[in-house]
This record gives structure tokens, sequence and C-alpha cells, in this order.
């Protein structure tokens, strides 16, 4: 049951198990790589993601657009959320014949990847994003969120940095970048580090395509895909990326691809209500869901974590109850309760009664019988409360 949850997101925690065994490989090479304290890898703003656990992950088969936008698309849902060091990596899984191809073949499929999962992308491009490639203020962007972007291949070999036993895409929000800017202080020792790593970390020279976005002279798509060695680029050379017309996007009504279905098991089956439906709530660890009431009962069962229940009974006594995986809470009508969240998180199904969906009424602070506080801390996402 924990695991059909789990994958109904096409992003993951660094630390979630997965089920392939190149998946979970992929992911502890990624680790260690950039956790390498030997031999720093140069890029501080993602060992800082991984470090924060605000670094998510993506698995995709070989040429597989849709994969590639279902990952965009949960990614920017969430990004800034997780925090401004923050970003997406969507691993591909090997090819047969891997250990055959080129940088050649691989910037072909990079390329073909970034253009597919942009025509399958509803939103329209954001407006403060020119979409002349050769713009220096150009940066990919899906879902209306401009984001760098960086392709790492088990083709590269003297730049270690853009090498990789897997053929990787990295996708970092130009909010990452918001507060170390070029010219800024903490911008400027940032690109010093970054840049006295790699000299360090790649045995190819630095390459000259570097810049600083939005500078005159700079062109960001030309980063994107770096060479294992610094062959003269032709000023003449054109982006293979192109912003599609208007008319050629998807239509701004629903779009519809085709996607895995997860299955749904016997169990999870048996807690539908006849009609109607259940909702699947996860909490960060922490997450304080104060004191509401609902019109109708209520059923919740925890599939994964703990949380820890509070309410009123009808004697006007204030009580507690940890509760963890496997537990089924039945909330009466118009109790008076609230929860949060344990020290791992915690995931449940919400079914109203006769699937109904519910009033849910909160109280006002000034009504709370008992003020519980978060765990110490625990982030807070500033949602409003659910339960």
């Amino acid at each position: 049951m924990e695991t059909d949850i789990a994958t109904a997101s096409a992003i993951h925690p660094l630390d979630t198990p997965r089920p392939a065994a190149w998946e979970q490989d992929a992911l502890m090479r990624f680790t260690a790589r950039m956790l390498d304290a030997d031999r720093p890898f140069p890029c501080v703003f993602g060992v800082d993601a991984i470090r924060r656990g605000t670094l998510r992950a993506g698995f995709i088969e070989p040429g597989d657009v849709a994969g590639l936008a279902r990952a965009l698309t949960d990614f920017t849902a969430v990004a800034e959320t997780l925090g401004r060091r923050t970003s997406l990596v969507v691993f591909v899984r090997p090819e047969q014949t891997a250990d055959d191809l080129s940088i050649d073949q691989y910037r072909a499929r990079f390329w073909s990847l970034l253009q597919g999962a942009h025509r399958l992308d509803p939103h329209s491009w954001p407006t403060e994003i020119p979409t002349d490639t050769t713009d220096p203020s150009f940066e990919f962007s899906f879902a209306g969120t401009p984001m760098f972007v960086v392709a790492n291949t088990p083709a590269h070999s003297d730049r270690a940095s853009r090498f990789f036993e897997y053929f990787a895409i990295t996708f970092q929000p130009r909010f990452v970048f918001d507060d170390i800017t070029a010219h800024s202080t903490q911008g400027l020792n940032a690109r010093k580090i970054i840049r006295a790593r790699l000299r360090e970390y790649d045995s190819a020279t630095q390459t000259p395509l570097l810049g600083n976005f939005g500078e005159a002279g700079n062109q960001e798509w030309r980063q994107y895909f770096l060479e294992d060695h610094n062959e003269p680029f032709p000023e003449s050379a054109r982006c293979p990326f192109q912003v599609a017309k208007p008319e050629s996007r998807p239509d701004p009504g629903p779009t519809f691809l085709a996607v895995p279905v997860p299955s749904l098991t016997a169990g999870l089956r048996d807690l539908l209500p006849e009609q109607g439906s259940i909702e699947v709530q996860h909490d960060q660890p922490g997450k304080t869901h104060d004191w509401h009431q609902h019109s109708v009962e209520e059923e919740l069962f925890i599939v994964s974590g703990q949380l820890e229940a509070f309410w009123m009974n009808d004697d006007g006594e204030h009580r507690t109850q940890t509760c963890r995986e496997g537990t089924l809470i039945v909330l009466p009508a118009g109790t008076r309760h609230g929860s949060i969240a344990g020290p791992e998180g915690v995931i449940y199904l919400i079914r109203p009664k006769g699937g109904r969906a519910a009033v849910t009424t909160f109280l006002d602070p000034t009504e709370y019988p008992v003020r519980h506080s978060p765990l110490p801390d625990a982030a807070s996402d500033g949602l409003t409360p659910r339960q």
C-alpha cells in the first residue's frame, strides 16, 4: 500500500527506496559523488540541496518525453515550497547499447527530450523570459518556471563535472540564484568557489562558454550540454531548442498523457465509498492541523509514519493519542480535533461517510481549548489545515 502511494508522484526525495535496481544504483552513485569530501563537487548549489533534503529525483525511460513532462510538472508545482536551494535530477534508464553511445548521440537525445517535454507543457511561456534563444536572458522554462539545465552523460571523461554513469538532466529553477546574482558579494564568492573546484575536478580546461545570466554576450543554452573538450563553438550555431509558437502549443483545455497505471490494491479498493472519493494526505514532519471540525463523520487510515491526534470528548476533556501505520481513526461529525505529524511525517487516507465532501469549520485561535505546538525545528509549509 505504501509503494502504490509513493509512486503516485513522478519525483522523489533522494532517500526514497526505489523498486528498480538501476534507479537505486543511480541514487547511490549520485549521492556519493555529490557528497564526496575528498573530491568536492563543483556545483555548491546542488550539494547544498542534497544536504538540505530539497533535491528531488525523477526516473524515465529512454526518449520518454511524457515521463519528463510529468516529472517537471510535479517538480514545478512544489519547487518554491522546497526552499531556495532546490533542483530536480531526472535519470534516464540505460539503453542496452549505452556503452556505445557517443557524446553526439547523447546531445541529440538531450535536446529531443527538452523539446518534446516543452511541447507537452500546457502553460504559456513566461512573459519575462525571451523566446529568442540568443537573448542573454533566455532560459528553458516549464509550467512558467525558468530553469537552468545541465546534462551529464557516461560519454564524458575529461570534463568530469559533466560525467555520470547514467544519462541525467538537472533542472535548477532561476530563483535558486536570486540572492546570488553575478555582482553580489555572495554571488561572486559562489562563482569563485565553483570555478576553482572546476579547475581541480576536470581534466579539460574551463569552457569559455560559462557566462552570467542576462549579461551581454551570454547564451545560457550553450552551457546546458558542454562538450568534453573546448572545441571551437561556431558563433553561427543555433540552439536546437525552439520555443513553440502559440498555435503549435497544446490546447488550453485538458492535457491528456499516456502514463503508467499504478496498481490499486484490494485494501485501497475496500476503503473507497460506493460513490465518491477518498483523499490522500501527505504531511511533512511537525505539520500541525489546528483545531477544526467536520460536518460529517470521517475515517482516517494511517498508511505510513505517525501522527499525534488531539480532540475534545463529549465531557469537555482534552485527549491525545499517538497513531501509527495501520491505525484507523473514526471521527464523529462535529468532533473538535487536530493533529501533529510525527518526526518522519505521515501519509494517511481520509474517507468521509457516504463519500460526501465534508464542510470543515476552523476554530478561531481564541476558541482553541488547548494550544498545540509543532515538533521542535519542524518545517511549516503554510498550508491551510485540512484533516
